[in-house]
């Protein structure tokens, strides 16, 4: 099965017919599962011009190469959640090759340890609830004190008494017992969430708006 990559009108000067037939096997992996499929290559039977999708070409119709060689291809969309793999590329000049090594518009500056702010923010299918800065390390006393001045009156201000699950993370503070505690005690129904699944938690996307925006 050929990849869905659309190929150019025109590959050389001749005005004889074109052909598209398989070129390289690749394998794609997407939410759905893996696939085999070829490369389209398109051939003149006069000229014997030929073309075949570059690595730039895949950046443009939103296919991530695994490989070097291409050999396993992610289909990008897929991965937007996964904070490791949140890149998007608005075309393939923002990428610099080797000609480009020593200009210096393709460098900018960085900060080795740049400053960190720590928030804690909710939001829900009814609207966004309180955002707060901390200030300083976070452990279950003050996550506590957190959820009583912001989780509290969000919640009353978007569900206004109506029934709603709350979701967090597997972090120490949230899972320590005297939060668990405080919890039942406050009758908040909680959303049991697997180990290690940040791409689960929509809030993840919201912090990563905010991210590219600063």
């Amino acid at each position: 099965m050929p990849m869905p990559v659309p190929a150019p009108r025109s590959i050389c000067e001749c005005t004889h017919d074109f052909t598209i037939t398989p070129g390289k096997h690749i394998s794609v992996v997407t939410i759905n599962g893996r696939y085999n499929v070829c490369l389209p290559r398109k051939s003149c039977s006069s000229c014997f011009a030929e073309w075949t999708p570059e690595v730039k070409d895949l950046f443009i119709y939103r296919y991530w190469p695994a490989s070097i060689s291409c050999q396993t291809l992610y289909k990008f969309d897929v991965f937007t959640s996964f904070e490791h793999l949140k890149f998007f590329l608005e075309n393939w000049d923002d990428i610099r090759n080797k000609e480009d090594k020593d200009n210096p518009s393709c460098y900018q500056r960085s900060v080795q340890k740049p400053a960190s702010l720590m928030v804690w923010g909710c939001m829900s299918a009814c609207g966004m609830g309180s955002l707060h800065i901390c200030k300083g390390t976070i452990n279950a006393e003050r996550y506590i004190q957190v959820l009583e001045q912001h989780m509290l009156p969000s919640r009353r201000r978007l569900f206004q008494g109506r029934p709603c699950i709350f979701q967090h993370d597997n972090a120490r503070p949230h899972t320590a017992s005297i939060t668990t505690s405080w919890l039942r005690r406050r009758r908040i129904r909680v959303l049991k969430w697997p180990a290690c699944s940040p791409d689960l938690s929509p809030i993840e996307n919201i912090w990563s708006i905010i991210k590219r925006k600063m």
